[in-house]
């Protein structure tokens, strides 16, 4: 019975959470230049056990090949 939380829907949720007219706001057109011409440096490359935080620190993840580019390290 608190002021506000009347609402039973989704719908109703969403009319007063949203501006009535969100789709015209919505576009991926831009007009920034895009520049396609190749990188002049190669790409950088991880191994695949390097980018998670919690896999990082797993002992176990990186003694696997896969976390040594397939370098097996005792």
């Amino acid at each position: 019975k608190l002021p506000g939380f009347t609402m039973e829907t989704i719908e109703e949720v969403r009319a007063l959470a949203l501006p009535p007219n969100l789709t015209s706001h919505l576009s991926n057109a831009t007009h920034a230049t895009i520049d396609l011409t190749p990188a002049s440096q190669a790409p950088v490359t991880a191994a695949i056990y390097q980018l998670d935080g919690l896999v990082r620190r797993s002992h176990a993840l990186q003694q696997t090949a896969d976390a040594n580019d397939g370098r097996i390290h005792g």
